[in-house]
């Protein structure tokens, strides 16, 4: 009895050591004005009013006229290529190993991804480093947004020990965004506010920021999921407004665009592949009323992965384009998707209310990389009306 009595308050003792633990690690340390945003991402409050109004590519831009930047910065590895390093620590004593190392497990799962496919080394910290991101097990997932001098903080707490959740982690500590925070996310989504938790609205925030032309992507590892803060767990606070179905963001790791958003901002070699140029042409039939002012939007898709979307806008080249009878040429740059399975093409919506709203789209031609002379040629032949869409496959 005596033995049985004393194991439990070890137990109990042991339980009170651990949520203690996790309480004094739910914030940075040696700074209480902090603030989580958006779920996951801690930032000082002049912080969240001040760098977040304006971002870059979907990242953090550096202060103006200011010598320190929240990139991490680039070198030369051995063999001459461009490589940036990012040093880290683990900070996980005698409890996590108790319980278990699957957050440390998560996390050499994901920057093994960063390695292959970006010019981002993370390693062990070294004496001489004075600027390091620590990992830890504090309550919740979350991390500190770029490079900020000195140590900062990834949580890889309870419920965070996946590959999936340590590269979004990891790419908020590299200077990342959320995707559905982009100015025109209103274009590609639709946020479901009755279906917000009460008080969680202002976690659906825009922010400004300079995209670099990359296209909206719905399924980032940087983008929220379906049903992210909803009331009841179940009930959709952010859907695709081409599809009500599709799973918004990524469980398990990295878009195609991710990787090149990565690339862009660290201004990795590998950007070299990473990007295609394919042509489209597209068709416009010859008809009565067939041409429209509205904005169209597309996504092609591939074995892959998918190129997000993109709008097809007007150009010096193209002033005004989807006329009566019109045959428009538009250059895409997009990551690279394999081989090329289908087309979305939407009419997204009119310019102005008295402009011709419907479009008869004929055909697409798409000239891919893999055959420039063969192009795949898509006939159509469908009235869309605005927020139509239509799937084109070879």
């Amino acid at each position: 009895m005596v033995n049985e009595t004393t194991r439990m308050v070890t137990v109990r003792s042991m339980t009170l050591i651990f949520l203690y633990f996790l309480h004094s690690n739910a914030k940075p340390t040696g700074d209480n004005d902090f603030v989580l945003i958006e779920g996951d991402m801690m930032v000082k409050r002049w912080f969240a009013d001040d760098v977040l109004g304006v971002t870059k590519r979907g990242a953090i831009l550096n202060r103006p006229n200011s010598k320190f930047s929240y990139y991490w910065p680039g070198d030369v590895s051995p063999n001459g290529e461009r490589i940036v390093r990012v040093p880290y620590s683990l900070n996980f004593g005698f409890l996590s190993r108790l319980f278990g190392n699957k957050a440390i497990e998560a996390f050499n799962k994901a920057i093994e991804q960063y390695h292959k496919q970006t010019c981002l080394r993370f390693e062990q910290k070294a004496s001489d480093d004075t600027d390091y991101v620590e990992i830890f097990p504090g309550t919740g997932c979350w991390s500190q947004i770029g490079r900020r001098g000195g140590k900062q903080q990834l949580s890889l707490g309870v419920g965070c020990e996946t590959r999936g959740r340590a590269i979004h982690e990891v790419m908020h500590s590299i200077g990342f965004l959320h995707e559905q925070s982009r100015l025109d996310r209103d274009e590609h989504v639709i946020i479901l506010s009755k279906n917000i938790q009460a008080g969680k609205e202002s976690q659906f925030k825009k922010y400004k920021q300079d995209t670099g032309n990359v296209p909206y992507d719905l399924h980032s590892v940087m983008h929220y999921s379906n049903t992210y803060f909803s009331k009841d767990e179940t009930s959709p606070t952010i859907l695709s407004r081409t599809d009500s179905n599709m799973q918004l963001g990524s469980s398990n790791g990295f878009s195609a665009l991710d990787v090149v958003r990565i690339n862009m901002l660290y201004k990795c070699p590998q950007l070299q592949t990473d990007l295609i140029l394919y042509l489209l042409t597209i068709y416009t039939a010859d008809a009565g009323y067939a041409g429209t002012d509205s904005k169209v939007d597309i996504l092609l898709t591939g074995t892959k992965g998918d190129s997000g979307e993109i709008v097809l806008e007007a150009t010096d080249e193209i002033p005004d384009p989807f006329e009566r009878g019109s045959k428009e040429i538009f250059p895409v740059i997009v990551p690279n998707i394999g081989s090329f399975v289908s087309l979305r093409i939407r009419l997204a919506g009119t310019s102005w209310w008295w402009t011709a709203n419907d479009w008869l789209l004929s055909k697409v031609e798409i000239e891919t990389p893999g055959d420039k002379r063969n192009p795949v040629i898509l006939p159509c032949n469908k009235w869309l009306k605005p927020g139509d869409h239509v799937i084109l496959r070879p």
